[in-house]
C-alpha cells in the first residue's frame, strides 16, 4: 500500500520497509485501478512495503477499507537485502472473488501513471472509514 493511502486509511504513519512476498502474483481487478494479490506459483513474487507495529484499531480500519473482496492472511515475507523472513499479514483476494481478477499483471509504474490520483479521489473504500 502506498504511504499516502496507508496514512489516510490508518490515520497514522508507520515506517515502511521493502518486502517480498514469494509464491504470489499481483493482477489488475476488472474495471478498477487497484490490484489483487493471489497465491500462484512458488517462483512468483510480489514486491511491496511492510509496515510494522500496526495496532488492532488500525487493522480494523484496514479490514474495513479492503472490504469483503479481500481476506487478511498471515504470511512470511522476505526482507532484502539480507533475506530475513518476517511474519506479516497480507490482504489477498478472497477465493469467492478470484474471477474479478484479469490476467493482466498490475505494476506500480502503471498505477502511479494511470491510477493513483483517480484511486485517491474515487475509491469507495475510503467511505467506510
Amino acid at each position: 500500500m502506498y504511504p499516502q493511502i496507508w496514512n489516510r486509511v490508518t490515520r497514522s504513519t508507520h515506517k515502511g520497509v521493502s518486502a517480498i512476498l514469494k509464491g504470489y502474483g499481483i493482477y489488475r481487478v476488472h474495471g478498477e485501478v487497484y490490484p489483487g494479490v493471489i497465491l500462484t506459483q512458488p517462483q512468483d513474487q510480489v514486491e511491496g512495503i511492510l509496515y510494522r507495529d500496526v495496532s488492532e484499531i488500525e487493522l480494523s480500519r484496514l479490514d474495513a477499507f479492503e472490504g469483503e473482496m479481500y481476506e487478511r492472511v498471515q504470511v512470511m515475507v522476505e526482507l532484502p537485502p539480507e533475506c530475513h523472513l518476517q511474519e506479516s499479514f497480507v490482504y489477498r483476494i478472497h477465493p469467492d472473488f478470484r474471477n474479478e481478477l484479469t490476467r493482466d499483471p498490475w505494476t506500480s509504474i502503471w498505477f502511479e501513471q494511470h491510477g493513483l490520483k483517480l484511486f485517491e479521489k474515487e475509491y469507495q473504500g475510503f467511505h467506510k472509514l
